[in-house]
């Protein structure tokens, strides 16, 4: 028996793309929705969610997002609207209000590579000893019996680098508390920020946005 989306009752069947909410489900048009007005954030949450929770927030969001005009912008995941305070982080849509804290946490790993050099060292002296003490004959005895000595060294070097990069936003009067936002840009992200690591990238972010809840806090007071 096929089943209908919550928001615009169109049949889906077995194989349709859909999400499941806590009392229903959404298709694929309904989902392209919500994540234009910038609720990517919720799209892993449906399924503790009731729809008319869902709808509230896209009815809310929706209204924000036709308003939202972009004054800055950081990359591809930052954008800000300082005229109506919102921004757009990672593709979630929120007040400035909303924002309570932020940090970026870092992971670090290791990776040892190993480089192996050989260095072969020629008899001395053999030849010319055999020459001394055996005439000419001796000399080439001599040749025919030295051999060389080879060393191997070996040169362990090891590299911490950036594993994983989060930021974690806290969040006031809205329907979760904390939102975790992976940081896995590519270089040519970074570059367009002017930033050499993803540290300094988190760093400017957490940066910008810390400014905005200071403000927002002077501005309350």
């Amino acid at each position: 028996m096929k089943k209908q989306c919550s928001e615009c009752k169109k049949e889906m069947g077995l194989f349709s793309r859909k999400i499941k909410l806590n009392d229903g489900l959404l298709c694929a048009d309904c989902i392209g929705l919500i994540k234009k007005v910038g609720m990517v954030d919720i799209i892993g949450r449906m399924a503790n969610i009731q729809y008319q929770k869902v709808k509230e927030i896209y009815e809310n969001k929706k209204a924000l997002a036709e308003r939202f005009e972009k004054d800055f912008q950081l990359g591809n995941m930052l954008i800000i609207d300082n005229t109506n305070q919102l921004l757009v982080i990672d593709g979630v849509l929120l007040e400035f209000k909303n924002l309570k804290d932020v940090e970026t946490k870092y992971q670090y790993s290791e990776s040892v590579t190993t480089n192996t050099n050989s260095k072969t060292k020629k008899g001395i002296g053999k030849s010319l000893m055999g020459g001394l003490i055996f005439g000419p004959v001796g000399a080439v005895v001599g040749g025919m019996t030295a051999n060389g000595k080879t060393k191997s060294a070996s040169q362990t070097t090891t590299n911490t680098f950036c594993s994983s990069a989060k930021l974690v936003l806290t969040l006031q009067n809205y329907y979760i508390a904390k939102y975790y936002i992976d940081l896995n840009v590519s270089n040519s992200e970074l570059r367009s920020v002017g930033c050499s690591s993803i540290e300094e990238y988190g760093e400017l972010l957490e940066a910008e946005l810390q400014q905005i809840i200071e403000n927002t806090k002077r501005e309350v007071i």
